[in-house]
């Protein structure tokens, strides 16, 4: 349960909401995924674009879920948390930035 006397701010509370919405369509599409999977009709090449886009819509709800912890921290865990970020949406899209991979 949530401390009501402490005030969230603006964008704490969009990046809550954001997270929630982000979360709750993921599962949905996920579950669509595992449908499509079992009764085999979706065309292989749209089943392999929608595993790429389940994997962005993941990372994308563990990053909104972890920039609302970090903003309830202080500014340094909540940059530390954006590095992190940054640098996994660059190696997903640029997986040969990291030598010797």
């Amino acid at each position: 349960m949530r401390d009501k006397t402490k005030k969230e701010s603006g964008f704490t509370k969009a990046v809550d909401t954001a997270g929630g919405l982000l979360a709750f369509f993921t599962i949905i599409f996920i579950l669509f995924m595992y449908i499509a999977g079992h009764f085999d009709f979706l065309p292989s090449d749209v089943s392999k674009v929608f595993s790429h886009i389940r994997e962005i819509a993941i990372i994308a709800v563990v990053g909104l879920s972890g920039m609302e912890f970090a903003l309830k921290r202080n500014k340094i865990f909540t940059i530390i948390w954006i590095l992190m970020l940054a640098a996994v949406i660059v190696f997903m899209f640029f997986p040969n930035a990291i030598p010797g991979w």
